[in-house]
């Protein structure tokens, strides 16, 4: 049984040198499981290159971008007063800013965001992506 396998594949072999990656449609024909396995290769090949693209884009930048969603709540005049931003997705203990108004609170977060973030990539820490999108 063995033999011819390796006979089959030998032959494979021969026929894919002699149409030097380009399968005609008489080949397909004749070897349609050559051809299911040269597709195959090809697109893994296309998945890793795009996976590799996509992973080389995710700096900084990328991530600053993503749209978290964001909690503001007022803080009571009691308890110094001002407002609160948080991201609940990312941990809403860590990733927190307070300011006098909603935008000191929220460019605060984005300030501690960045922070995070520079760190988590600086050592290769997993930064989540969106569940939901905004």
């Amino acid at each position: 049984m063995k033999k011819k396998h390796e006979h089959a594949i030998k032959r494979l072999e021969e026929v894919a040198k002699s149409f030097k990656g380009s399968i005609s449609f008489e080949a397909e024909k004749r070897f349609p499981r050559y051809h299911l396995v040269s597709q195959w290769k090809e697109n893994l090949k296309d998945v890793k290159e795009d996976r590799e693209r996509s992973e080389k884009k995710k700096d900084i930048d990328y991530y600053m971008k993503l749209k978290y969603k964001i909690v503001v709540i007022s803080i009571p005049i009691y308890l110094g007063g001002g407002f609160n931003a948080s991201i609940p997705q990312l941990g809403s203990c860590a990733f927190i800013g307070d300011g006098e108004t909603e935008e000191e609170a929220l460019r605060d977060l984005e300030e501690t965001k960045r922070e995070y973030f520079e760190d988590y990539l600086e050592k290769g820490i997993k930064i989540p992506e969106p569940e939901e999108k905004y």
